[in-house]
């Protein structure tokens, strides 16, 4: 059986510790697991673009919006329809993200020198281009948002494992207001239990 680790969180503040203003990368709290995805920045374990998450600007509003039209405008009455609205997010986060590969993002992030560099999850949705990271914070940041509007109850968060022979990979774990959780991995296409998939994600 591979091995698990599950201390990118803990790398990635290590990182930008230096930077870190009363726990504030910039202004903003770091995006990790129990933490909430809007307001909030996310930083990977190396010299990466890190990536500004907003529920209010204009691209992720937008798609709010569309998703909200093909769902249904009414809060759903039990964890059937739920799930329901979980499967659009995971559906609408691929149709805004649709070159999902890591080459693409890493020629991206090839044009920038090395050091810290911010950029909004925005700029990713209007290129339609994004790895596990983009795929993950554009569906988390759906899924609070339809917390916050109470169209579904629970909580989320953005969950991270590195797997020995397979890498490192990101998702959004939803908890139910019974502590079920649904996986929501819109870069596999896959949102279920935390048992099934392609990935670990049942934590340890």
């Amino acid at each position: 059986m591979s091995k698990v680790f599950w201390g990118k969180d803990t790398m990635a503040r290590a990182r930008v510790a230096p930077r870190l203003i009363d726990g504030k990368l910039n202004g903003r709290h770091l995006i990790e697991r129990g933490t909430r995805i809007s307001g909030g920045i996310y930083v990977s374990t190396n010299e990466r673009l890190a990536i500004t998450v907003d529920a209010a600007s204009p691209e992720v509003s937008s798609i709010y919006e569309r998703m909200l039209s093909w769902a249904g405008n009414s809060a759903p009455l039990n964890r059937v329809e739920q799930r329901t609205f979980l499967n659009v997010v995971c559906i609408i986060s691929r149709q805004a993200i649709t070159t999902r590969d890591q080459a693409s993002m890493e020629a991206f992030e090839g044009r920038f020198d090395a050091g810290h560099h911010e950029m909004p999850l925005d700029t990713f949705i209007k290129m339609k281009l994004g790895d596990c990271r983009v795929l993950s914070l554009l569906a988390g940041v759906l899924t609070e948002k339809l917390i916050d509007d109470k169209f579904i109850s629970g909580k989320v968060t953005i969950d991270r494992n590195t797997v020995e022979g397979q890498g490192g990979h990101a998702w959004v774990r939803f908890e139910d207001a019974t502590g079920r959780a649904t996986i929501i991995d819109a870069t596999n296409d896959y949102v279920g239990d935390e048992e099934g998939g392609q990935w670990v994600y049942k934590r340890n």
